[in-house]
């Protein structure tokens, strides 16, 4: 299978002559392990996915990391927690000696529940912690120039093994993804009477992508408690699966609608799960706009977690109707964008970022972000931006 050049990667080379350990987060299947074993050649490898080597680590703790010495990656280490102190103390030994320290662990997990919490505080001041999200368009234009069109990139989503491999059976990869990771990372969680009604959760819960929160209408239509249906929000969002947008409320005013925006971090895996199969089908289906609003606010997320910054994205509703999609504020600038699936663009797509607009002192720019084949001034103060220049405006 082709491999494609991570952004990600010169961030890790950067850090790894900074810091003792680098810990690399992402859903499974995101490319991590790839990623790590193409960019650091000379670090041993070890996955604690691999039973026998997991039960190593738990059982004989204090002797593996003598027989597998540094530079090391370990792969999902949160299944291993305990080697996180002796991690500590070998860092610290070499600290004290005056030897070289820099980039002899790399580490990857897949989760983010207590325990990633637990890895960030054994290491507090000797690690840096990256995040890898599913292949972007950015990377994907510097591979091969000329993208393909956005529903060819939801259907085949962006995960990197079904994008690459045109060969694969798409509906049983990710039958088996699914099924892979609840098993692994999910059921541990549940009840069992809740097991069932989970996968009902799954498919609901990708059916209201780019939607506001409704966990109550979610939990009625299930069966369950509000609560639980929230737990389970937050399991995908711990497993990178789920990404929940915050709105946007920077002295505003009052009448700010306070829930977040739900998002798929692969608009493919959402697309499964609503059971569009045919880039036709994700095309032409009132999941269309809802389809195209994932893909894009996921490819700003990744643009800024590829350079190693928390991505600095919300989106803007009041209590009178007035939507703006994105609003990205980094540096001196403010970006407003709204994002349309459309490929005429129209000043009626407008009327959102000309009263947002408004409410500020300060200069913003304002964008929309659509099908159009090149960039265009919709209005006296909106550009329209073809959805593959995404990462250029950014820059």
């Amino acid at each position: 299978m082709i491999y494609v050049g991570r952004k990600l990667s010169e961030y890790c080379h950067k850090l790894a002559k900074q810091f003792a350990v680098i810990l690399v987060t992402g859903a499974r299947q995101a490319g991590k392990s790839t990623l790590l074993r193409n960019i650091f050649p000379n670090h041993q490898y070890l996955s604690l996915d691999d039973l026998r080597i997991r039960t190593q680590a738990n059982e004989s703790t204090a002797t593996f990391l003598d027989f597998y010495k540094s530079p090391l990656i370990i792969d999902e280490v949160q299944y291993a927690p305990d080697l996180l102190s002796y991690i500590k103390i070998i860092v610290d030994e070499k600290k004290f000696k005056d030897e070289k320290f820099q980039g002899m662990y790399i580490l990857t997990g897949s989760q983010k529940f207590e325990l990633m919490d637990q890895i960030k505080e054994s290491l507090a001041g000797r690690m840096a912690i990256l995040n890898l999200n599913t292949l972007s368009i950015e990377e994907l234009s510097q591979q091969e120039g000329d993208l393909p069109f956005w529903t060819e990139c939801v259907y085949r989503s962006l995960y990197p093994e079904p994008f690459l491999n045109k060969d694969l059976d798409l509906r049983v990869w990710f039958e088996t993804y699914v099924q892979s990771w609840l098993n692994r990372d999910i059921r541990q969680n549940l009840k069992n009477s809740h097991l069932a009604v989970f996968d009902k959760f799954l498919s609901l819960i990708a059916t209201r992508i780019s939607a506001e929160e409704n966990f109550t209408d979610i939990a009625k239509e299930l069966g369950v408690s509000r609560l639980t249906v929230q737990s389970w929000a937050s399991l995908l969002e711990k497993t990178q699966v789920l990404y929940s947008l915050q709105p946007y409320h920077n002295n505003l005013g009052k009448r700010i609608i306070k829930s977040s925006k739900l998002y798929f971090l692969d608009t493919g895996l959402a697309n499964y799960l609503s059971g569009f199969f045919t880039p036709e089908q994700i095309s032409n289906s009132i999941m269309t706009g809802a389809f195209f609003e994932n893909f894009i606010v996921t490819e700003a997320i990744k643009f800024f977690e590829n350079r190693a910054i928390k991505a600095p994205i919300s989106f803007f509703r009041d209590s009178n109707g007035l939507e703006v999609d994105l609003i990205i504020e980094y540096e001196s600038r403010v970006l407003a964008i709204e994002i349309k699936s459309t490929d005429n663009p129209r000043k009626q797509h407008l009327k959102g970022l000309h009263k947002f607009t408004k409410l500020f002192d300060r200069k913003i720019e304002t964008y929309l972000v659509c099908n159009s084949k090149t960039r265009m001034m919709v209005s006296d103060e909106v550009q329209a931006i073809p959805w593959q220049e995404l990462p250029a405006l950014l820059c």
